[in-house]
């Protein structure tokens, strides 16, 4: 076992989704801990409130009208939040009464954009719901401040006069409203409408609560109307877009699973056969059956945010022939196996074929993490590996290699255990980090798993970043193979997930293991163990890394679910119960952890950083 040290190449950013709890594996559903990816590069924003941009939207769908709601939030939440500050730093007084009003009639538009979100389900309208309720406190507490003014008597009875005077212009602008009704320009009507609206409540601060639902009644038969007519055109328009990406059908998991039979079923009378349309041998079925169900993972996580969004029920059928499809994967690849086995041939014909298995699965061991199911998983390809005339060279390659791995993860589990004993696991590190003391009056609500937008995300994130950076955690499983840039993820816990960026082993250190696993150009590993192992090393899966938080970010789960892509695929298990995992995606979001490493430990290889 060797330890090397290099230097630390830094944490980057990226933002993904996907949201784990803690599950039982069931007996022989190896395949369900292959990860899959749920970053959204390329097809989504899916970066949200962090550290370093506290005041950031979580994502929405990058389409009209939704974008150009989140561009109006931004900016009045910035502004809002500017003049938050100043009265942080200056708190108003009765001259400031303007000042005042203007900034509670920001939070009112921000609430009626907010309210359009949640209408259409999208996670990002909780959370600006909850920025404007928090705000409208403090502006309330400061206008309770002004009230103690001797002079506000004086004032207030100026604001109740100019309140009374402008019925009638208010009357006026409510006939053009009524007019865009009659044309159905819901657009125009709710636009024009809460023009008005919006200037009442800041009257409000100051006013009777009586007397400002006067002056709401009088709108209250146009906006319960206009109110419908909007929000049925807007959410016409969002099913529309959903139907024409087709993600409201469910993948077709069972004909899926019905061509995957029919090829092992040809594949015992042809050593090649016909498969999505191209010719394929029996390792490439075992890699194209494993890509084919992380294929119908993504279309069916796809089709689980569609549905949320539709409020239409999932689709229970297809996702439990997927999970059926998951648990035969082993069986399915035994069959090749035994296929090929009957068949024979000559030594170097089998003995290719065989590891040409191992390579195809190596990918697939690797992600399992765990040394037990890998090796049940190697038992798929016994038929093969006991073959007469490859069984002694299969079984001499064993014998050879099992020791000295069993030496360097035995090396490898001593080093992390003196590594690693003040570092935290994630969920414990932002465990301690919600305990610490707010500075409000009531605590953050951040208690539940899968995360729920509960308080202003805008405070939540830098008050947890504050309490959590540099906070020492290790993360475990992280899987950084399929990001060109080696930013790892890990699969999410506690509705938060950590993120790496995962260094190249050196290149001794790689060939030291090739060394030791006699493995060369022209001399393959011969087990799944030896596969995984070396593979992990070379692609960047790791079974546990130890570092500093650097950032806390946010993101929603429902829009990055939304814009997967089968390019930029990690991070959930295959198999139903991702979906199951979330059942209000309307309020879904996830925690994003950003970890500067100072060690990697893969299965036998540790590496300290500087």
């Amino acid at each position: 076992m060797t330890v090397v040290t290099v230097k630390n190449v830094g944490g980057g950013r990226h933002f993904g989704d996907g949201v784990e709890s803690p599950r039982t594996v069931r007996p022989g559903a190896l395949f369900a801990s292959i990860l899959i990816c749920l970053a959204c590069q390329g097809s989504v924003n899916a970066e949200g409130p962090s550290t370093s941009s506290p005041e950031t939207s979580l994502a929405v769908r990058p389409i009209e009208p939704l974008s150009g709601w989140i561009d109006e939030l931004q900016t009045l939440n910035g502004r809002l939040q500017e003049r938050l500050r100043e009265f942080q730093t200056d708190p108003p007084k009765l001259s400031s009464v303007a000042d005042l009003n203007d900034a509670y009639r920001q939070t009112v538009r921000i609430t009626r954009l907010a309210r359009r979100l949640i209408e259409v389900r999208e996670p990002a309208g909780a959370d600006f719901l909850a920025r404007a309720e928090a705000a409208q406190k403090r502006l309330k507490k400061w206008a309770e401040q002004i009230r103690q003014d001797p002079e506000f008597n004086r004032v207030q009875a100026r604001i109740r006069k100019d309140f009374v005077s402008e019925s009638k212009s208010r009357e006026k602008r409510l006939s053009k409203v009524r007019g865009f009704v009659r044309q159905a320009d819901w657009d125009k009507a709710e636009e024009a409408l809460a023009e008005l609206v919006d200037d009442l409540p800041s009257a409000g601060l100051w006013l009777d609560a009586s007397l400002t639902q006067q002056g709401l009644e009088m709108f209250e038969n146009d906006r319960r109307e206009v109110f419908r007519g909007h929000t049925r055109f807007v959410q016409e328009l969002l099913s529309r877009s959903l139907e024409d990406s087709q993600l409201i059908q469910a993948p077709p998991v069972e004909a899926q699973r019905q061509r995957i039979e029919r090829a092992v079923r040809d594949h015992q009378q042809s050593p090649e056969v016909v498969y999505q349309g191209e010719s394929q041998n029996g390792p490439a079925l075992a890699r194209r059956f494993f890509e084919d169900c992380r294929e119908m993972q993504l279309q069916m996580i796809r089709h689980a945010a569609a549905s949320s969004y539709l409020q239409q029920p999932r689709a229970l059928v297809a996702e439990q022939a997927l999970d059926s499809l998951v648990d035969r994967y082993p069986e399915l690849i035994e069959e090749l196996a035994r296929s090929d086995a009957q068949r024979g041939g000559e030594r170097m014909e089998l003995l290719k074929k065989y590891a040409d298995y191992v390579a195809a699965l190596a990918p697939l061991a690797a992600g399992l993490f765990d040394e037990t199911r890998v090796a049940n998983l190697q038992k798929s390809l016994a038929p093969l590996a006991n073959h007469p005339e490859i069984r002694d060279e299969v079984q001499g390659y064993r014998a050879a290699t099992e020791g000295v791995l069993t030496w360097r993860r035995k090396m490898a589990d001593a080093q992390v255990a003196a590594l690693s004993t003040e570092f935290d696991s994630l969920d414990q590190a932002l465990q301690k980090a919600g305990q610490g003391s707010t500075g409000r009056e009531d605590s953050f609500r951040w208690t539940q798993a899968p995360g729920e937008v509960a308080d202003p995300l805008n405070e939540l994130i830098p008050f947890l970043g504050g309490k959590a950076e540099n906070r020492p955690v290790r993360l475990k499983s992280v899987d950084a193979s399929r990001d060109d840039n080696r930013r790892g993820t890990t699969t999410a816990r506690g509705a938060a997930y950590g993120i790496v960026t995962v260094p190249r082993v050196p290149q001794g250190i790689l060939s030291g293991l090739r060394r030791d696993l006699l493995v060369d150009s022209q001399h393959p590993p011969l087990t799944l163990k030896a596969a995984a192992a070396l593979w992990a090393v070379e692609q960047g899966c790791a079974d546990e890394v130890g570092g500093q938080i650097t950032e806390v970010g946010s993101e929603a789960v429902a829009p990055a679910w939304l814009g997967l892509t089968r390019q930029n695929a990690t991070y959930l298990p295959v198999g139903a119960q991702v979906t199951r995992d979330f059942r209000n995606l309307d309020k879904a979001m996830c925690l994003t952890v950003t970890i500067q490493p100072t060690w990697i430990r893969y299965g036998t290889v540790l590496i300290r950083l500087r």
